[in-house]
């Protein structure tokens, strides 16, 4: 089955707040073409264990980025060793993902004179909402990120009250699986 990263039919140039509030779904790290000289990202804008979102958002601020509509490579989503499939499951990991993006962008603030402040403390703001959600903090969700909540499709907004009012039922059915 075919699904592209980017569905996009026609070639167009990104902005930088485009690719700081990326969601995935822009292009692939397999598929980029840069300069030399931009090869080294700064350190203060690197994320452990992650390299196609600082790498886009390094690119962007450096210069002018460029998508093409073409299919340029194939990524094997969720297979041995990828990052996807390390952190498929893991809240520890994601918790500690979406701690680890929150400084890259605190320090992308400061790296960029506070240019993209507005953008980036947006997608801050999600990271922290992330958090709370692998937390099943519900209740901290409910008082200052209730409009994220909504965002999510209506299986997860279930999902999570069951996580939080009703914890007993996924130790069930967890119990359940394994037999």
């Amino acid at each position: 089955e075919e699904h592209l990263i980017n569905d996009s039919a026609e070639d167009r140039d990104i902005t930088t707040e485009e690719i700081i509030q990326w969601r995935g779904n822009l292009f692939h790290t397999s598929s980029y073409m840069f300069r030399s000289e931009y090869k080294d990202i700064p350190s203060e804008l690197t994320i452990k264990g992650v390299g196609d979102y600082p790498k886009a958002v390094y690119f962007a601020i450096c210069g002018k980025v460029r998508y093409l509509c073409d299919t340029m490579s194939i990524y094997r989503y969720l297979v041995s060793g990828s990052w996807s499939i390390r952190s498929k499951g893991s809240y520890s990991r994601s918790i500690a993902h979406y701690k680890d993006r929150i400084a890259m962008l605190k320090n992308l603030n400061q790296y960029t004179n506070g240019k993209y402040a507005e953008c980036i403390h947006d997608v801050i703001t999600r990271n922290e909402f992330n958090i709370l959600y692998e937390q099943n903090d519900l209740k901290t969700i409910m008082k200052q990120y209730p409009s994220y909540f909504m965002q999510l499709c209506l299986r997860d907004r279930i999902y999570a009250e069951i996580r939080y009012y009703c914890p007993w039922i996924l130790k069930i059915r967890n119990r359940l699986q394994k037999q």
